[in-house]
């Protein structure tokens, strides 16, 4: 902004500018929100108590806007969500953290490929399961995807802050649950969250 006002330039040119300047801000407004989003997940100060709420009904909510995301890319959206699912939490950040992953499966999938979301209740727990077709994950690469602004060799050429997954994790384990991750260059990613029932 400050080289586009140094000297008189077209009116295309200070809108070149500006639409370039909104892009960058756009990015470091996501990359801070980023930030508090896992600062919050990791510090009580502040922080309400958990609320029972129905995962179920979260998760339905959920695929309706992957299908939105997934629409121009043709992407097939395959779900199956097992009902009355109650657990106990934060439902706007669980809401987060599993769209995190929901929007990286539409990401690297190819046009035409399935993104699958399936909602299982067992016993004790509630499992949810994100599969997709898309370019997977380097064998080198797996043990550190869930790592703070760390991107994969597969996905430079994508934008993102590298922290989507690093506040999925936190989240998650902020609910007492665990995430884990399978994936085969080439043939997909599927993506396993186990939560406790409430």
């Amino acid at each position: 902004l400050e080289v586009s006002l140094e000297k008189p330039r077209t009116e295309a040119d200070y809108k070149k500018s500006i639409v370039e300047a909104l892009v960058e801000v756009g990015r470091v407004s996501n990359t801070l929100k980023n930030v508090l989003d896992l600062a919050w997940s990791e510090s009580p100060i502040g922080r309400p108590a958990p609320k029972n709420f129905r995962l179920d009904k979260l998760m339905i909510e959920l695929v309706d806007i992957t299908e939105r995301l997934a629409e121009s890319k043709k992407i097939k959206i395959v779900s199956e969500i097992a009902p009355n699912v109650p657990i106990s939490g934060y439902r706007d950040k669980l809401a987060q953290a599993v769209l995190n992953i929901l929007e990286n499966a539409v990401k690297y999938t190819p046009a035409d490929g399935v993104v699958t979301i399936r909602l299982e209740k067992e016993l004790t727990r509630a499992v949810i399961g994100i599969s997709d077709t898309g370019r997977g994950i380097p064998p080198d690469d797996l043990p550190r995807i869930f790592d703070r602004f760390y991107r994969s060799s597969n996905s430079l050429d994508a934008h993102g802050s590298g922290l989507g997954l690093a506040i999925a994790k936190s989240i998650i384990a902020l609910h007492f649950g665990e995430i884990t991750v399978k994936s085969e260059v080439g043939r997909g990613t599927t993506f396993v969250i186990v939560l406790p029932l409430d």
